[in-house]
């Protein structure tokens, strides 16, 4: 039976049997060929309003850190959206096609980081 696996980059061919055997001119060749870029992705949107008796503050929390303390307060309402979508090319312009509508999600299924903390 042939074992099938997905791959994050493309770098890890090289754990494949047989990988070694091959010619460094056919691995290039292949490296060239093959791509781990996804044209399917899923959009998250997290809204939350506050609750408590001070109301919302306005601002938006800096760090995952000041997310998880506001999280941890319990005096908010949280909606989690997804949409799962397809990126391709129509003359010259990219386009999103919905694959799955936007739902409301009742979980959030992993930790939703907007921006990492350190530089793009």
């Amino acid at each position: 039976m042939l074992k099938r696996r997905i791959f994050e980059q493309a770098a890890e061919l090289q754990e494949i049997e047989g990988w070694d055997r091959l010619l460094p001119v056919a691995q290039d060749k292949l490296n060239q060929l093959l791509t781990t870029k996804s044209q399917v992705f899923t959009i998250f949107i997290v809204a939350r309003k506050s609750t408590s008796v001070e109301g919302d503050t306005g601002e938006a929390p800096e760090s995952a850190e000041d997310m998880r303390a506001e999280e941890e307060k319990g005096d908010s309402l949280m909606r989690v959206v997804r949409c799962v979508v397809w990126r391709t090319k129509k003359e010259d312009k990219v386009v999103l096609v919905p694959i799955v509508r936007w739902e409301v999600l009742d979980y959030l299924p992993h930790e939703v980081i907007d921006f990492p903390d350190e530089e793009r």
